[in-house]
């Protein structure tokens, strides 16, 4: 019934560093990422970006409408899932920055990771990426 029980997370003490937002196509995924970016704003310029993990033909349309809903988010379409930005700080007048990466190209390179996983030295946060949105969908 889309409801969350009374006992969920009762007993357990954490400090959340994101979720999982899966509603199904043409409910607004993308544009309440973006709102959730831009209520963050940056501690400083040395914060790290957001990464959107998506299907290779998802990720110009999630470029077009990031775009489209906000000027102050720099946009950048990375060829390798863990590549490093130039610089940490967004650009001009933009005061976000989101990677977008082909999820083909995160499963390639996570089989490096595959056996040693340490969050310590997962390659989003050694790369300045302090948050991640994957964009999958169902055959």
């Amino acid at each position: 019934d889309g409801s969350l029980s009374k006992e969920f997370g009762a007993s357990h003490d954490y400090k959340s560093r994101g979720g999982c937002l899966a509603d199904a196509v043409g409910m607004g995924k993308t544009a309440t990422m973006l709102g959730l970016v831009l209520s963050s704003p940056r501690a400083s310029s040395e914060e790290g970006d957001t990464l959107v993990v998506a299907p290779g033909h998802l990720v110009h349309q999630w470029k077009t409408e990031i775009e489209k809903f906000s000027d102050a988010i720099e946009v950048v379409v990375g060829k390798r899932a863990y590549e490093r930005v130039a610089s940490y700080a967004p650009s001009g007048k933009h005061t976000h920055r989101i990677v977008l990466v082909d999820v083909e190209a995160v499963m390639n390179e996570t089989q490096k990771f595959r056996y040693d996983w340490n969050w310590s030295r997962n390659p989003c946060r050694t790369r300045g990426l302090d948050r991640q949105t994957i964009d999958l969908y169902k055959k």
